[in-house]
């Protein structure tokens, strides 16, 4: 979804806000993705860790400092955010496997 890829490396971008964007009450909005079998927290997670995962392959060797920028940028928040975003998405890919 557009909006959400638009304005997820918005650290206040959310649920609600996406709502509100869409004109839709909350309940509305996780109705419609239901159908898609994600929460739209996790669209907005999941949108988040591919900016991420995207800066980060741009960056040859990224130090810590590299990390806190990218999680800053890509409206993760902190590292450990970060951090916890790329292992449960390996982790989800890897359950597949």
């Amino acid at each position: 979804m557009s909006v959400i890829r638009d304005r997820a490396s918005e650290s206040s971008f959310d649920v609600d806000a996406l709502a509100a964007e869409l004109s839709l009450s909350r309940s509305a909005l996780y109705a419609a993705f239901a159908r898609t079998g994600r929460t739209p927290a996790r669209a907005i997670r999941a949108a988040r860790t591919a900016e991420a995962r995207a800066m980060l392959a741009r960056r040859p060797s990224p130090s810590s400092s590299d990390l806190s920028d990218v999680a800053r940028l890509s409206g993760l928040g902190t590292s450990r955010r970060l951090r916890a975003a790329l292992d449960s998405e390996a982790r989800s890919s890897g359950a597949g496997n």
